[in-house]
């Protein structure tokens, strides 16, 4: 059966302070670690397609990857895992995020440490 992976970030707890502004962000994010065995997985055992191609034709098989919200994370550390297992991902960034982001209306925190 077909899948969709959908992440939000990619992080090296090693490197990111664990403090209460910085505790897995509600379960969103993925320990680096885990992340990297996931790709190994997926590259040994299914083909990663452009979500364009996985949804024009629902491969049977096949695995799409999709990341919410842009952050510098998916980047610095997610691609070149990406990289390294031949798989590509699928982007969907936040514009304007600081002019209208209701997350930090609701709760200041939320425009500090890396969610800045």
């Amino acid at each position: 059966m077909s899948k969709i992976l959908l992440y939000h970030g990619v992080t090296d707890w090693k490197k990111e302070p664990r403090d209460g502004t910085f505790l897995n962000y509600n379960g969103k994010h993925i320990d680096l670690f885990e992340f990297e065995r996931q790709m190994r997985w997926l590259s040994e055992n299914k083909r990663v397609v452009k979500l364009t191609d996985w949804i024009q034709y629902r491969p049977k098989d096949d695995v799409a990857i999709t990341f919410d919200d842009g952050y510098l994370d998916n980047y610095s550390q997610a691609l070149p895992l990406l990289k390294k297992y031949d798989a590509c991902a699928t982007l969907y960034l936040v514009i304007d995020r600081h002019q209208n982001d209701w997350s930090v209306k609701k709760n200041p925190k939320h425009n500090t440490g890396v969610l800045a």
